[in-house]
């Protein structure tokens, strides 16, 4: 599974930091594993719950939307 980045549709990398993969989210706000766009210029950071809303259109999912797996890996 390949993330896309929502705003520029730059490929999204995990954050890997000193304890783990953690990263604040843009949308939510919370501390936690996260994948963040390639493009610097852009640097948007999303967490699986987030990204999948952003892919569903922001709401709540509709039939039919794919969505990512909550035990994917980042």
């Amino acid at each position: 599974m390949t993330w896309t980045c929502r705003r520029c549709q730059a490929p999204m990398f995990l954050v890997v930091g000193a304890n783990g993969a953690k990263a604040t989210c843009s949308s939510c706000s919370q501390y936690l594993d996260c994948a963040q766009c390639s493009n610097k210029e852009c640097g948007d950071t999303k967490c699986l719950k987030c990204y999948n809303k952003a892919l569903a259109g922001g709401g709540k999912p509709t039939p039919g939307t794919p969505l990512v797996p909550q035990d994917e890996d980042i």
